[in-house]
């Protein structure tokens, strides 16, 4: 599975929402009903005065613990405040869950008749995982700052990989692939923080088996040279594109309006070359931006594996996404590389 098997808007809803829905449900029956021991108990006093718990304070956890309670009236103070742990504790997991699908979905080794179920069903499974080792689940059932923690870290990450496009450049793709390194680490070695007994040894057993599936994957799916030649390609790729925009007409056809590219691939890297803004480099698959297309820089793919990789829309076969690979009337070609080349229109 890749970029050609982008889920769309309600697929990631439906995991969304059910990967919540079934995280929250084991919480809330697992939840604490009252005061626990240690921290809880001082950190719940806190929220419902305002107070200052023991340092470093946690006065941000102390103000959303307090609104929290105010506005959700549900049993009392104590449950309230366990019950917000856990909601948090699950949207982090979901977020979490949601950033692992888009990590997982641009793993080479997972193409060509890979079914399409299993990048979102990895990614869930690991999430679910996570959200129940010992000292994450234990810090979810009482009120603790840890929840709220994870929770800031999720959202973070998810805004970051999903809604800002990051993950659009292949290195912001290192958070997502640590965090599904981790989540399997968990999934794998999760047993070993159980105690003695049947849940142990069959979650051993299954590790053992997901291991040795893994390992019977990994050799009869990956090819290494498809890892050696993406790397070569993504080298050679950037340093043309680098070698375009150091042209000197390719400089002055920029002094007269955006540089343009087909759709939103060669947007963050030909961003990062030129350190511009979000303004001076435009999709011309983007309909806002059709009314500033009539001057500036329009830069096209031109090698094969350009062409494929950034120069046309996944699952998008419009006459229109083919159209915007082909010169724009009026300009004028200027400069070209290995794999890019560059028109102008003054």
């Amino acid at each position: 599975m890749t970029d050609t098997t982008i889920p769309s808007a309600a697929q990631r809803w439906r995991f969304a929402l059910l990967l919540f829905a079934a995280v929250l449900a084991i919480l809330v029956a697992s939840l604490a009903p009252t005061v626990t021991l240690w921290d809880a108990g001082e950190f719940l006093a806190a929220s419902r005065i305002l107070g200052v718990p023991h340092p470093p304070g946690t006065p941000l956890w102390v103000m959303i613990a307090h609104t929290w309670g105010t506005l959700v009236p549900i049993g009392e103070w104590a449950y309230r405040i366990n019950l917000m742990t856990a909601v948090a504790s699950a949207v982090a997991a979901t977020c979490f869950g949601l950033v692992a699908w888009e990590g997982l979905r641009k793993v080479p080794a997972l193409g060509g008749d890979t079914p399409a179920w299993f990048a979102p069903v990895g990614a869930g499974v690991a999430a679910f995982a996570a959200a129940f080792t010992y000292t994450n689940w234990q810090n979810s059932n009482e009120a603790e700052v840890y929840a709220i923690a994870m929770l800031v870290i999720g959202l973070g990450t998810f805004v970051l990989v999903g809604l800002a496009g990051l993950s659009v450049i292949d290195r912001y793709l290192l958070v997502p692939s640590l965090m599904v390194m981790i989540f399997a680490a968990v999934t794998l070695g999760g047993w070993s923080m159980l105690r003695p007994g049947v849940p142990r040894n069959a979650w051993a057993v299954a590790a053992v088996l997901v291991i040795a599936y893994g390992v019977y994957f990994t050799a009869t799916r990956v090819n290494f040279r498809t890892f050696d030649s993406e790397l070569v390609f993504r080298g050679q790729s950037h340093a043309a594109l680098e070698a375009l925009f150091r042209n000197p007409k390719v400089r002055a056809g920029m002094k007269c309006g955006p540089v343009s590219v087909p759709n939103h691939k060669l947007i963050p890297d030909t961003r990062w070359v030129l350190n511009a803004g979000a303004d001076d480099v435009i999709a011309r698959s983007d309909p806002n931006s059709k009314r500033r297309l009539g001057r500036g820089v329009a830069v096209y793919a031109t090698s094969r594996q350009a062409l494929l990789r950034q120069g046309f829309t996944p699952d998008d076969s419009t006459t229109e996404d083919i159209q915007n690979s082909l010169p724009l009337p009026g300009f004028t070609w200027v400069a070209a590389t290995a794999d890019y080349g560059a028109y102008v229109r003054c």
